[in-house]
């Protein structure tokens, strides 16, 4: 096998307070059984306090060929700005979306790279398994993925970040449409679903369904959270997804996809009742409250 006509494979991971599972995350996909080159993409928040870039630095030294690791740092921000910014720096014909947390297969890009070669796709996702804290695997998937498309998209999200693999030319697209979302209003959406959003109207998706990743579930897991104003804050992270695409691609959809968004966007603004607004006594809740209020007239009165 000629190993210079492999495509080059990124691998671009977020990572804060990443030095509790970082390690065991780089090793993983340090140790694929792909021949290929493996390009290791840090996004090394600088708000972070422990000793994550202390093992990022020892990872490095120990690289074996076809492997390598750099690291770019940025001031603190969200997981969807730092995303951003890997779409335009990985030098790989592929990128792969990942977290600190989690762990690949050792064949995962190996398999990844097999659809690559049949599909042409330009964007690749899976499901993936769910492990714990200590990375024992609990014996079910994380997704649910049934016929995946737009509109079952646009009803709710499907797709985990830490399966996206995206093409240069898809990525390309994806950042042009990303860049307008400048007001930091939009720095906490969930970029999975946006991103997949997005790539559905702009690239050739293919869902993966005989790879995965190991997707690990801890006391830090933002959206795993039972907490109620964690619960809350992921409630408006939906409702900005929704509407970072509304604003994007609205000239863009169909009359089935328009309406399916509207109603879909109704629906989150109704998540959130007054009896929980009095009961959490918070002046946060209290507005974001009336703004769903607000974002329920609006929908109701422009639904075709």
């Amino acid at each position: 096998m000629n190993m210079n006509s492999l495509p080059k494979i990124s691998v671009a991971i977020v990572a804060y307070n990443a030095e509790k599972y970082i390690r065991e995350a780089i090793t993983s996909i340090v140790n694929q059984d792909y021949p290929g080159d493996i390009e290791i993409i840090v996004l090394y928040d600088e708000g972070t306090t422990d000793k994550t870039l202390q093992v990022i630095n020892e990872l490095k030294e120990s690289l074996p060929s076809r492997r390598s690791l750099v690291v770019f740092q940025h001031s603190h921000t969200s997981p969807f700005r730092a995303r951003i910014y890997s779409l335009k720096n990985f030098t790989g014909d592929y990128v792969h979306l990942f977290d600190y947390d989690n762990i690949m297969p050792s064949d995962r890009i190996s398999k990844v790279v097999n659809h690559i070669s049949k599909t042409g796709a330009g964007f690749l996702f899976s499901n993936a398994r769910i492990i714990d804290s200590n990375g024992h695997d609990v014996g079910r998937f994380l997704l649910n993925i049934k016929d995946p498309n737009l509109l079952k998209l646009i009803e709710g999200n499907f797709i985990d970040v830490n399966t996206i693999v995206i093409s240069r030319s898809c990525a390309e697209k994806l950042w042009v449409h990303l860049n307008q979302l400048r007001y930091r209003y939009f720095d906490w959406v969930f970029e999975d679903w946006l991103l997949s959003l997005l790539a559905f109207k702009h690239c050739k998706v293919h869902y993966m369904d005989d790879t995965y990743i190991l997707y690990r579930i801890h006391g830090d897991n933002l959206t795993a959270s039972s907490n109620v104003y964690t619960r809350l804050f992921n409630n408006e992270r939906v409702l900005k997804t929704l509407l970072a695409f509304y604003f994007l691609e609205y000239e863009n959809l169909n009359i089935v996809e328009r309406r399916q968004l509207q109603k879909t966007i109704i629906w989150y603004s109704n998540v959130l009742d007054k009896s929980l607004l009095l009961s959490m006594n918070s002046r946060y809740v209290e507005l974001f409250y009336y703004f769903n209020v607000l974002l329920r007239k609006f929908f109701t009165k422009v639904m075709p």
